[in-house]
């Protein structure tokens, strides 16, 4: 994990919890601790391309 401009410990640590948080309702959510890192539009617009790419 990389942050810039994150000053102070308790930052660092109010970040670390998000994303540990994070993966933790991802996984009880969908099955995939790294969902919630992702773009919440991804899957949709990864199936629309799918359907209709670019020309």
């Amino acid at each position: 994990m990389f942050a810039e401009g994150l000053w102070g410990a308790q930052k660092a640590l109010d970040l670390l919890a998000t994303h540990l948080i994070d993966g933790a309702t991802g996984e009880a959510s969908f099955g995939d601790a790294a969902r919630l890192h992702e773009d919440m539009l991804s899957e949709g617009a990864r199936k629309h391309l799918e359907a209709h790419p670019p020309r």
